[in-house]
């Protein structure tokens, strides 16, 4: 009995050792962004997003992103309202060899996708001169971030790129 629970606490603290020096990315390991937005490219608002990173080799991750952003202003006549939704599939490169690979992780990626987007304007306003221009497009954008982890499962992310804001700051959660 006494072996076997030795057995079981040795297994733990093997366990524990190798989940605290995990490198923050590696192949197999999610990592999931929630976080802000910095200088909204449109307008105002609060822009917000989610992130959510798959290694698939040592280096390379691939996975999806949608942010939101919406605002209203009064104007004449009554409330103009914008909507953005970019969603898109992101691919990025992790450097080795920067800070302390169980704490840091640096990234340069891809973003390919489409903005949902949407213009109101009140009843008997005429929209053509906005309608065009607010209509759905083409999302393709860099990345530049990085993480930063607390412990083996939370930290934080810094990126700079380009989707409804140019910079985005928040929290990371790895799985």
């Amino acid at each position: 009995m006494k072996q076997k629970f030795a057995l079981v606490l040795a297994a733990a603290a093997t366990l524990g050792f190798s989940q605290a020096n995990a490198q923050v990315y590696q192949k197999g390991a999610a990592l999931l962004n929630v976080g802000v937005g910095l200088g909204a490219g449109y307008g105002g608002g609060l822009p917000v997003g989610v992130a959510l990173d798959y290694g698939v080799t040592k280096n390379i991750s691939l996975g999806a992103q949608v942010d939101y952003l919406s605002w209203t202003y009064g104007g004449y006549g009554g409330d103009y309202k914008y909507r953005f939704i970019p969603v898109g599939i992101r691919g990025a490169y992790h450097f080795d060899g920067v800070g302390d690979p169980n704490k840091v992780d640096l990234y340069l990626g891809l973003v390919l996708g489409y903005w949902v987007s949407s213009f109101t304007a009140p009843n008997g306003v005429n929209t053509s001169l906005y309608s065009d221009s607010y209509k759905g497009k083409l999302l393709v954008g860099g990345i530049a971030g990085g993480r930063y982890m607390f412990s083996p499962k939370v930290g934080a992310f810094a990126e700079l790129g380009y989707s409804v804001s140019y910079g985005k700051i928040g929290v990371t959660f790895k799985f």
